[in-house]
Parts: structure tokens; sequence; C-alpha cells
């Protein structure tokens, strides 16, 4: 009976013929074939370029039926040219006579005016051609029969493959590839764990974000149940512990071999988390500082910045004047055309074309507020008290640049208080050069200092 019976399924299995025409026609049967149909669509849909003016493959069929009339034609199509390019091939592989070479040398030797000759040897680049001319089609075929390959043991009266098939194995293979199949699912496990703790700190991180928070995290430590504020620890599981009851745990309560405990287990879901991946947040509690305050159209974070500070002081000092410095005149026209995106009455001094115009119109018209100064005409000799407010846009190498500069509003007959805005890119050069200078400048003071004893 054992044998009978392994003998008719072994009937009903036809190893050559597309199994999943048969799988399309039982969807049809049991009335599932329009999620089938659905689900291949969004798939060559989101997987496959669609090129302009013509249709893709998902636009070709409605239902089950049509999908299964064409991975038939296509299927055809597809064995056609692929036998069409073998014997093409097969009958390059010969000698060739002297006429295919003379008809060789004429086409591809030819003088551009002669009509083109088709040898022997473009006829079959044009069949290659035309068998790979769609190539969506092709792939979304190659694609389909690559996910539809089942892993399968040999059977005992199949006959060995010649050349290796990678989802057909043999019996001795079943455990290794077992082992195999086992150490990838445990791998896609850790890395799906991985990305959820991911999702679940970035969860915490938002929270923190919040402006209403003030940049402090309100989740309580499920440990001490105290708010976990300004500084926290974050395991690979995404669940977060204050400070101290981590340093407790990693001292206390490591795992691990013999002397190298160096892992700790979440308290809330117990999954491993080594010392090394344990993350430290430090957020800084800020008050309003004027990010909330739009800035219209697509700029550069430091341009958008000089805008906003500029927004900021004509809505809490309104009627105070401002003079915007830097070194480079492109910056200086690219803040500019910023001010104009956000309808802000500004004026510019390019050089000594109409320089006391526009030096007139900021002193004495209200609406103008701004003035553009590059720095190496506008910072010596002008008088402009009117402002109050200086923005220097980048870190000024000279420091006797940056007081000339300064100077323009700090002077005698200033009857407000100036300020000085500083801008710098964090984590660039920027900050070095300030850095920098700032050390330059305790040098020459505590020089000067000395030489003032020494006198």
């Amino acid at each position: 009976m054992t044998v009978s019976s392994h003998r008719c399924s072994l009937c009903q299995v036809n190893l050559r013929s597309p199994w999943w025409l048969d799988v399309v026609q039982r969807a049809i049967q049991h009335n599932v074939d329009d999620d089938l149909v659905s689900r291949i669509q969004n798939e060559l849909t989101c997987s496959y370029k669609q090129q302009a003016n013509k249709f893709s493959m998902a636009d070709k069929f409605r239902d089950g039926r049509g999908l299964q009339f064409l991975l038939s034609t296509q299927m055809e199509d597809l064995t056609k040219s692929q036998k069409s390019v073998q014997d093409a091939v097969k009958r390059l592989e010969g000698t060739p006579s002297e006429a295919v070479i003379e008809e060789t040398v004429l086409c591809h030797l030819r003088p551009v005016r002669l009509p083109l000759n088709n040898c022997v040897f473009l006829k079959e680049a044009q069949i290659y051609n035309n068998c790979t001319m769609n190539e969506n089609n092709v792939s979304a075929i190659d694609e389909l029969g690559m996910a539809t390959e089942r892993l399968r043991v040999r059977l005992p009266d199949e006959p060995k493959p010649k050349v290796p098939v990678l989802h057909i194995i043999e019996p001795h293979e079943v455990d290794q590839n077992r082992v195999k199949l086992l150490n990838d699912r445990a791998v896609a496990k850790s890395q799906l764990q991985k990305k959820l703790g991911q999702f679940l700190y970035l969860s915490n991180l938002e929270k923190s974000q919040d402006k209403a928070t003030g940049g402090l995290n309100p989740e309580p430590c499920p440990i001490c149940a105290r708010p976990l504020g300004q500084e926290w620890a974050v395991l690979t599981c995404g669940h977060c512990f204050c400070n101290e009851c981590i340093a407790i745990i990693v001292e206390q309560y490591s795992v691990g071999s013999g002397t190298r405990r160096r892992a700790i287990k979440c308290a809330i879901c117990r999954q491993t988390t080594s010392h090394a991946e344990i993350s430290y947040v430090f957020t800084t509690q800020t008050d309003n500082q004027g990010t909330d305050i739009p800035v219209k159209g697509s700029h550069s974070t430091k341009v958008e910045a000089v805008v906003r500070t500029l927004k900021k002081i004509q809505l809490t000092d309104p009627g105070a004047k401002c003079l915007v410095f830097s070194t480079w005149q492109c910056v200086l026209d690219i803040i500019a055309k910023a001010l104009f995106d956000n309808n802000m009455e500004f004026s510019q001094i390019n050089g000594i074309h109409k320089f006391q115009e526009n030096l007139c119109s900021f002193k004495y018209e209200e609406k103008i507020n701004i003035l553009l100064l590059p720095l190496h005409t506008g910072s010596n000799g002008l008088n402009i008290i009117e402002a109050t407010h200086v923005l220097l846009v980048e870190p000024i190498l000279n420091p006797a640049h940056e007081l000339q500069a300064i100077g323009r509003v700090h002077r005698i007959g200033q009857t407000k208080p100036t300020y000085v805005h500083r801008f710098l890119i964090k984590s660039t050069i920027e900050e070095r050069m300030q850095a920098m200078l700032k050390t330059a400048e305790k040098r020459q003071h505590s020089s000067s200092s000395k030489h003032g004893e020494l006198s």
C-alpha cells in the first residue's frame, strides 16, 4: 500500500509543468483570485520601473484568468526568444565561410554614406536585442520564478541534475540546510528586536522633544518610578531607565561566564544587552528661542537662523534696526533673497554703487530696519548709531575687523543697549575657528597683563 500510494502521488506531480499556473487555477476556483491579483499588481508596481508611454505588466491583467493567460503567453515568448538566441549562437560557433567574412567586413568597415548591411553578426545581435528589449517583463517573470521555487529534496527516481540547482537538495543535505535556516531565523529575529527597540527609543525621544515638556522626558523609570528627565539610558530592546538604576544593574546584576560579565538583562523584557550597546541620552532643557517662528522658502541652516533672528528682533523690539555683516558678498546676496521671500524690507550696500542712497534709506526710513554690509567696506568709517543689533554671519579671523564692525553701532552717541549676534554651525570648522580666536585673545590679554606688571 505504501509503494502504490507513493507512485500515485508521483503521478500527480509533473516536475516540468509550471505548478504556479495550477495555483492561479485553484485561486480562481476558490474565489480568492482577486486578492492574489491585487498583491501581484502591487508587487509589480512597487518593484519595477514603468517605461514612459507604455503599459506596465500590472496593467495587462485584471483578474485571475488574465493573469493566467499573461503568464502563459509571456513564458512562451520567452522560451521562443531563448531558443532563437541559442540557435543563433550555435550558428556562430562554427568556422565562418569566406562569404560571411566578406559580408561582415563590408558591414562593419563600410563608409558612412553606404546603407546598413545586415551581416550575420548584426542579425544575431538584433535577435538578442529583441529577446531582451522588454527588460521589465523578463525581470518580472524571473522574479516570479524565483519566488515560486520551493526548497525540496530530490525524489528517489528523479535524475540528479548535472548543473546544481539551488532549490533541490540531496537527502544528506537536509540537516545542514535545516541548521542554516534556523540560524537565519535567529539572526532575523534578533535584527527585528533591534529594530523594534530603535522604534521604541525614537518614540521616547519624540516625547522628550515635545515643546510642552521643555526637553524633559516625562516617562518614569520602570524601576524607581522617577521621571527620566534630561539623562537616561536606552537598551537595545528600546526600554529606558535612569542612569542611577542602570549603574546599579551593571555593577551588581551583570550576566556572563566567569569573570567576563559584560551584559545585563532588561528588567522588563529580560532581553540581553551588552555593556557596549547601552546608549546614554543627554538632553538640555531649552527655553523658547524662537525656533517656532516660521521662515518661508528652502534655505540653509545658517541663512534660516539669520532670518529667524531678524524676525524675532522685529517681534520683540519693533523698530529696532539691525546690521548684518559677512565677509562674502555672495552670502549677503543669498540672505537678501531669503529676506525677499519672507517679505522683509531691507537695504544692501554692494560696493560704491548707490552707497549713500542705500545708507540714508536705512537710517531715515522707518520701514527699512535691516542693512546688509560687506565686512571690507562696511566696517570702517561709518557712524550708524541708529542700529542697535549687529549680526555676524560667520567668524571673523581678524579681531580688529570684528571690533570695527561692532564699533559702527557701539560708539559715542549711542544711547540704547547694543547687541551682537554670532552665528556658528555646530561641529564644523567654524567652531574650531571661534575657539582658536578665543585662545588667541586670552593669550593676548595674559601677555598684556604681564607686560603691565613688569612695567
